[in-house]
Parts: structure tokens; C-alpha cells; sequence
């Protein structure tokens, strides 16, 4: 292992570092070990997700498989790994009571972006989005997973930052937390301080609704879900048709979704007056893999293709269905377990306080026992992509931008509580030294563990059991890494 050289104290910790890291690969725990070998990584991953069957090719098999596509894939689709090298290597964030808010629990570049409030209508806002991961934990987690997800954006892309750099990354990341914490960032502040959010808020608006659900729907024969789903060329979605008895689940399940006057709304824009009526306006019904998914992948997930009332682009809509686990903080025992409501259910009510705005097509459902969230899948979710992030200071704007969301989030998700803003503020002060160094060591001990997975030929099965799935289901094979792009260094 070898770290920069940024100074004697930093280089003396280091050495304290790797002396520390290797006893620990000696341990039992292989997830916390900074050099955990190819047999310990896979292993600690299966225990992990012991909610995804190793039997079944679209579970745990499609997980491993995107999870070797690149480094950056591995980061977005192991929360659970970074949170075992947190239980670790940041005690006293977790026992530090007074710092606690709602967390996003999995912030990158791809879980931010836009949303229409209402579906397929309303009002068009930018914000923190996919909140799978959602937990109460120390506010430096979204913080530091943040910081991660820099580091791997930049090894997907090349770039090359200084230590200078990198820690001008983190000082952008908690100056943007503070401005958000404080209260003052409206969306049209957002609009118009940081480029990206324009572009994207612009790309909604200029979106074709049509030609977008023309990519999911059939209307030759009928209304239904396409068998796959091409975009830019290739196979980017499978739908896989349900039988009699699943679609009956899904349908029933969902009827609570619009049954009471708070889903009156919800039921005029499927044109139904009462939610037994659900069933007219239900044209088809899919198990739904996405391929370039890694978080959830492997959770089985639904899409229901509804009529709508409107005109062409604007006569349907389709709603997903997501089995939500436990999240990965909790999992590995950082959070202790949330009390009361399902899962499911905390997950739709943290989308509220975590973006700002209500959301009256986000809700949960109980299906086979399951707890689902269900939300819109809608033409006018848009979100950063890599070429967004393909120069430094492209990654010192997406840091401010991630931490602005994440504080004007974390404030509202504690509501009217100055003392408690107060202390996450005094705490936030030495904060981005911290947070440089500690984002430096869990990405060292990420990017070793995607190494080792890609080592281990039981990693390489699952995959290919992933893959033969996939290229039986598309009728071509379908690559699991792509090719490397041209970096930039400072």
C-alpha cells in the first residue's frame, strides 16, 4: 500500500495506518480489514445480502455481476462495505447523538436530480433523489460518503487530483452543507448557482414524453411493457411478463396507493373514481431489471403501466415497485434498527424532510408480505452522468452541490430545532480535514476490495450465471465492463 506524502504528521499516520491494517487482515472480519482477500470479500458480500438469493440469476449472481462491471459500479452497488469500514474507523460519529439527522445513506452524482412533484405533472424540482439507503445516523456519513463517491467519480474518469486538490474538494463539500444547513437555499438559488442544475432542470422541460414511453411500451399489438428496453443502442432495461397470480398480487397491493382522499389526485389522473376500479386501468404488469442499476439490483422490483388522462405523450404512466431491505447502515449494525413503521414506509416518508418538497405519487405498499415503495417512473427524472464530472473543478462543483443538498435536507429533516443545527455547525467547523483523510482511506480500501472480487473465480460464475441470464433474455451477449476513458489531471 503506498500514500502520498502531504506531510510528516500525515505521513507518520499512515504508517500507524498500515501497521494497524495489517493485524486487522488477520481478524475474522473481513469487511473491515484493509487488505480482506478475493475468498473474504465475496463471502462477507453474500452475508451482506442475505436477502438475495444466490439461486435465482437475478438476484444475488446480477448484484455480483454489476458490481465487477468497473470500480465505480463496485462503490454505488456496496454501501454495506462502506459502512462496515465506518463502524470501524469512525466510533465516535456513531455514538455522538447530538449530530444525528436523517440520512440519505447512499449520495453520489447519480442520486441527485429532477422530479416532477405530481407524477407526470407539477411543479419541476431538483433535489436529493433515490433514497433506498434512508436511515437516522450521524450527519458526517452522508458527508463522507459523498467524498467517496468523488474519489470513485474520478477514477472512472481518469482524472487525476493533487492532495491540494483534494482537499479543496472536501472544504467545497461542507461549505456547501453549511449554506444548505442554514436554510437559506431555495430551488431558484440552486438554479442559478450551479450550471449542472440548469442543464438538467432545461433537459426536463425539454423532454419528449412520447418518444420516452415509446421506449418502454408496445402499442402494435395491444398496450404493453416492451420485452426489452433499448437505449443509446443497447439493452439497458428486461421486462420479464408476470403471471396471472403475480399481477393480481401487484394490482391488490396497490389499491391501498389509491384508495382515501389523500390519493384523490392520484386516482383523477388514472381516470378511476374509487380504487376498486384500479384494475380498468392497469394495461400491464413486469418484473423490471435494470441493467445498469447497482445499488438495488438483485431487489426484485415491478412496473405497472397505467392509463392516464391526456393527450399522446401524456395518456399513461408507469409506476415502479421496489422491495426495500433493510438499509445497509443498519445491516452491518452502524444504526440501530428504525421502530414503528415498515420499511417501506419510512422510505416514502423520508422523501419529504430529504427533498423539501411533498411528493403525493411516492407512497409504500405491503405486497406478499413485502414492504414495496412506489414512486413514478417518469420521463422527467433526470440526473447527473459521467460526463458531467470529467474535470476537477466539474468535481469541486458536484462536492458544493452535493452538500448544499444534503444540509438544506438534513435541516429540515430536524425541523425547528436551532440547538441541534447549532451543534451539527460547531461539529461541521474541523470537519473537511477529517473528512479528506477518512474519504482517502475508505476509498483505498474500496477500490482493494473491487480488486479482489474481480480475483475470485466463484465472483466470476455468478457473474457469468448473470450474464448467460441476461444474453438469454436479449439475444446477445451484453459486456460487463466498457472501455476506459481519457483522463485529465490538474
Amino acid at each position: 500500500m503506498t500514500f502520498r506524502n502531504r506531510d510528516a504528521t500525515r505521513l507518520a499516520r499512515h504508517a500507524l495506518n498500515l501497521r494497524v491494517a495489517l493485524l486487522a487482515a488477520m481478524m475474522a472480519f473481513a469487511a473491515v480489514s484493509q487488505h480482506a482477500d478475493a475468498d473474504e470479500v465475496l463471502g462477507t458480500l453474500q452475508r451482506m445480502n442475505s436477502h438475495l438469493s444466490t439461486d435465482i440469476p437475478n438476484a444475488l449472481p446480477i448484484r455480483i455481476n454489476s458490481l465487477r462491471r468497473g470500480p465505480n459500479d463496485f462503490f454505488r452497488g456496496t454501501a454495506d462495505l462502506f459502512y462496515s469500514w465506518c463502524r470501524e474507523h469512525c466510533t465516535e460519529w456513531a455514538a455522538d447523538r447530538d449530530g444525528v439527522v436523517q440520512l440519505h445513506g447512499d449520495i453520489h452524482a447519480g442520486n441527485i436530480g429532477t422530479y416532477r412533484i405530481g407524477g407526470n405533472s407539477g411543479e419541476l424540482c431538483f433535489s436529493l433523489v433515490d433514497l433506498d439507503e434512508t436511515c437516522a445516523g450521524y450527519f458526517a456519513f452522508d458527508l463522507l460518503r459523498a467524498a467517496v463517491s468523488l474519489r470513485f467519480a474520478a477514477i472512472e474518469n481518469g482524472i487525476t487530483l493533487s492532495d491540494e486538490k483534494w482537499e479543496r474538494v472536501s472544504e467545497q463539500l461542507c461549505d456547501g452543507y453549511a449554506s444548505g444547513l442554514c436554510g437559506d437555499v431555495p430551488d431558484e438559488r440552486l438554479r442559478s448557482e450551479f450550471p449542472v442544475v440548469r442543464a438538467l432542470l432545461a433537459k426536463a422541460e425539454e423532454t419528449d414524453a412520447a418518444e420516452y414511453f415509446g421506449r418502454f411500451v408496445d402499442r402494435s399489438d395491444g398496450t404493453r411493457f416492451r420485452d426489452v428496453v433499448i437505449k443509446k443502442g443497447r439493452v439497458a432495461d428486461i421486462n420479464e411478463t408476470v403471471d396471472s397470480d403475480a399481477r393480481s398480487a401487484v394490482v391488490s397491493s396497490l389499491r391501498g396507493f389509491f384508495d382515501g382522499e389523500s390519493a384523490a389526485a392520484r386516482r383523477r389522473q388514472i381516470g378511476i373514481k374509487d380504487a376498486r376500479e384500479l384494475d380498468s386501468a392497469v394495461l400491464d404488469v413486469v418484473r423490471w431489471t435494470r441493467l445498469d442499476s447497482s445499488g438495488s439490483q438483485g431487489v426484485r422490483k415491478f412496473l405497472v403501466l397505467l392509463k392516464a388522462n391526456g393527450g399522446p405523450g401524456a395518456d399513461m404512466m408507469i409506476l415502479q415497485l421496489k422491495e426495500e431491505p433493510a438499509p445497509a447502515a443498519e445491516r452491518v449494525g452502524l444504526v440501530k434498527p428504525a421502530s414503528g413503521a415498515n420499511r417501506a414506509e419510512a422510505v416514502a416518508a423520508a422523501h419529504v424532510p430529504l427533498q423539501c418538497h411533498h411528493s403525493e405519487w411516492v407512497g409504500a405498499v405491503v405486497m406478499g408480505g413485502v414492504p414495496c415503495l412506489v414512486k413514478p417512473k417518469s420521463p422527467y427524472s433526470k440526473e447527473p452522468s459521467a460526463k458531467d464530472l470529467n474535470r476537477p473543478r466539474e468535481i469541486e462543483e458536484m462536492a458544493r452541490l452535493m452538500g448544499t443538498l444534503l444540509g438544506r435536507g438534513h435541516a429540515n429533516s430536524i425541523g425547528n430545532d436551532p440547538g441541534r443545527i447549532d451543534a451539527i455547525r460547531e461539529r461541521l467547523r474541523a470537519a473537511a480535514p477529517v473528512l479528506n483523510n477518512r474519504s482517502a482511506d475508505a476509498a483505498v480500501f474500496l477500490r482493494e476490495a473491487y480488486e479482489s472480487l474481480i480475483r475470485n473465480p466463484d465472483a466470476a460464475r455468478l457473474s457469468q450465471v448473470a450474464e448467460s441470464w441476461i444474453a438469454e433474455r436479449t439475444g446477445r451477449h451484453t459486456k460487463s465492463a466498457g472501455k476506459k476513458k481519457p483522463g485529465r489531471s490538474d
